[in-house]
Order: C-alpha cells, then sequence, then structure tokens
C-alpha cells in the first residue's frame, strides 16, 4: 500500500524549479518510501508501522505518522487492515477524523472530532457503485 515501488533509488532530489526536495528511503524488506519532504519553509517527515499495530501480528509498513516541523502539527494513521480507520492531529492543530466502510469497502461514513464538537457524512452509491451522496449534498 502506498509508496512501495514509487521511488527506484534510495535519494534526494530537488524537482523543477519548485524547491521541493523528497528524500527516500530503502526500508527492511525492500520496499521504497518517502522519509521527508524539504520545503523552503520547512519539513515534512513521514514514519511507518515497521511494528504490528494494536490488534494484530502483521507488520503493514503503513503510513504512520506525518509531521510538519515548521507547523508543529503531526498526524498519526491507525489502520484496520488495509483501510484507514482514523486520523488524529496534534499540535498546532488537534482533532480527529474516523472513518467507516461498508461491505463493498467504501467510505459509508466520516466522523469528525474537534475538541468537543463532532460531525458526520455519511456516503450513498447508486446500484452502480457510483457516489450518489456525500454528506448533506446530492452527486448527479
Amino acid at each position: 500500500m502506498g509508496w512501495c515501488g514509487a521511488v527506484r533509488a534510495p535519494q534526494a532530489w530537488t524537482g523543477s524549479g519548485s524547491g521541493l526536495r523528497v528524500a527516500a528511503e530503502l526500508p527492511p524488506g525492500g520496499c521504497r518510501r518517502s522519509s521527508g519532504q524539504f520545503f523552503p519553509r520547512g519539513t515534512n517527515t513521514f514514519t511507518y508501522w515497521d511494528e504490528p499495530q494494536a490488534g494484530t501480528t502483521v507488520l503493514s509498513g503503513q503510513l504512520k505518522t506525518v509531521a510538519s516541523l515548521a507547523d508543529t502539527v503531526t498526524v498519526s494513521c491507525a489502520y484496520d487492515g488495509p483501510l484507514l480507520a482514523s486520523e488524529t492531529w496534534s499540535g498546532a492543530v488537534s482533532g480527529s477524523v474516523e472513518h467507516h466502510y461498508d461491505r463493498s469497502f467504501r467510505d459509508s461514513l466520516e466522523r469528525v472530532i474537534v475538541g468537543s464538537t463532532s460531525d458526520t457524512a455519511g456516503f450513498a452509491y447508486d446500484r452502480d457503485g457510483l457516489l450518489v451522496r456525500a454528506g448533506p449534498m446530492a452527486v448527479t
């Protein structure tokens, strides 16, 4: 899942005039993945689940955290198998997003929690599996 195979070799490079540099690493097991992004105003770093998550013995290698050093914000990710179950924001921005899925592994509900306030958005699909409703919005 995610960055596997996206980068050909451990290296850092700069995009065409954008000033963006991306560092990549080759972890045990050989799956290449990004370890950070370097912007003129700061660095974003990434960590991965290199140990089993709670309730499992599987090493998934999925994205665990993204930290913005300049903005002092960290996003922590938790999974239910291959599916993103939640994102928790801490630091200068705090809150969480919970993801729920239907039997076809499509988004069925997302719940956003900030402080003591929460809001949910449900998703509905037609018989062909196309999105027809996202929260209060109908998709036509």
